[in-house]
């Protein structure tokens, strides 16, 4: 699955912390908002390069969200 670009996983009750991702280095997407996510977001998320949009709206998060670069799309 290393050539996965887009998740896509809105409104699924999932719960518990977000999953390691960090093998999925084509990733340019992740949307889980409206779940039930619990935890930090990790700070892994870094070092998926080609990601540039990350949707978490709508959890259980707790902390501080990791700083990305410029031209990163944050909701």
């Amino acid at each position: 699955m290393t050539s996965l670009r887009e998740v896509w996983l809105h409104g699924n009750f999932f719960n518990g912390p977000i999953p390691d991702l960090s093998n999925l280095g084509s990733l340019t997407t992740l949307s889980l908002r409206d779940n039930k996510l619990t935890g930090v977001v990790p700070s892994s998320l870094l070092n998926l390069k080609s990601l540039t949009s990350v949707n978490l709206t709508n959890n259980k998060l707790q902390g501080p969200m990791p700083k990305f670069g410029d031209g990163f799309w944050w909701v």
